[in-house]
């Protein structure tokens, strides 16, 4: 495979779906790569599915990432990032500090909802 047939894959979080300024700041920056080519394959996990009932947590999604109980271990230690107070690591244990409900409902979730941008997409500021 040569220099220009790599296929460069990103995840970002759902930045449209969200109230989150800087989340809806890298969705602007991955629409814009994927639309320049520089991204060909863009997911968006939505973290805020967490904050509904579980039955509602896959409400819109493309897809359901159904994760086996032998790679949970791997989703928490992922989750414990946010938790862990080690600026000399820096890591600043942010999302447990300001969104401790949806890091607990994520860490017993065996599940990761992906979604893909919507074709009438809009950058710019949040519109609410």
């Amino acid at each position: 495979m040569g220099e220009g047939d790599r296929q460069s894959v990103a995840k970002f979080t759902a930045g449209w779906l969200e109230e989150t300024d800087t989340h809806k700041a890298l969705l602007d920056a991955a629409y814009f790569l994927m639309n320049e080519g520089v991204l060909t394959d863009v997911r968006f996990n939505y973290v805020y599915a967490y904050d509904k009932p579980k039955s509602q947590r896959a409400n819109g999604a493309a897809y359901v990432l159904n994760i086996p109980s032998a790679h949970m271990a791997i989703k928490r230690k992922a989750i414990y990032c946010y938790n862990t107070w080690a600026p000399d690591r820096n890591l600043y244990a942010l999302g447990y500090h300001s969104v401790p409900d949806k890091m607990e409902s994520a860490h017993e979730d065996p599940r990761e909802f992906v979604f893909t941008i919507p074709s009438k997409y809009t950058p710019g500021p949040i519109r609410h």
